[in-house]
């Protein structure tokens, strides 16, 4: 798979998925179905979707500023307890779950944000990686909630982390 850096910044990372699934510019893309297009279909091309998200960088930058233009690239390449900072701040949430993401976390935090917890649940699909999940619950008695992350392994699942805050 090619590399593309943030300095170089001619190439998407949308280019970087076509080249690996090796798809030229005039590959179709069948959207969701939609009222009215061709077939039911709506469509876009490659090369569409390129030059769409070419400069995307850029644009973020502009904006939302250079800072919040690197937090975006940070948390597309995983971290993201930026993001569940700003959420928890933004807010009264202070359990942030974020799904998709190849690594699994499990982070409380009590310095920028009070008792906020950060986790990520990680993926099946990846055969180098346990397999993970997290699992809530709500401990009325105690006035708890937890968040554990667990990994699956041999037919059950086995707790590898837990955090709570205060109900």
């Amino acid at each position: 798979m090619a590399f593309y850096t943030l300095i170089d910044k001619t190439p998407s990372v949308f280019e970087a998925v076509l080249e690996e699934a090796g798809l030229p510019d005039d590959s179709v893309i069948v959207m969701a179905e939609k009222e009215g297009a061709a077939g039911g279909r709506d469509t876009i091309s490659a090369a569409e979707v390129k030059h769409l998200y070419a400069n995307l960088y850029d644009q973020w930058q502009s904006h939302y500023g250079k800072g919040m233009a690197f937090k975006a690239v940070m948390a597309e390449i995983g971290y993201l307890g930026d993001l569940a900072d700003y959420l928890s701040k933004k807010g009264d949430t202070r359990i942030i779950i974020f799904g998709h993401s190849h690594d699994s976390e499990l982070d409380k935090d009590s310095w920028f944000v009070k008792d906020r917890i950060y986790a990520k649940c990680g993926a099946w699909c990846d055969e180098e990686k346990p397999r993970s999940y997290i699992e809530t619950e709500k401990d009325e008695k105690r006035r708890l909630y937890h968040v554990r992350l667990m990994h699956w392994k041999e037919g059950k699942g086995e707790r590898i982390k837990e955090e709570s805050v205060e109900l």
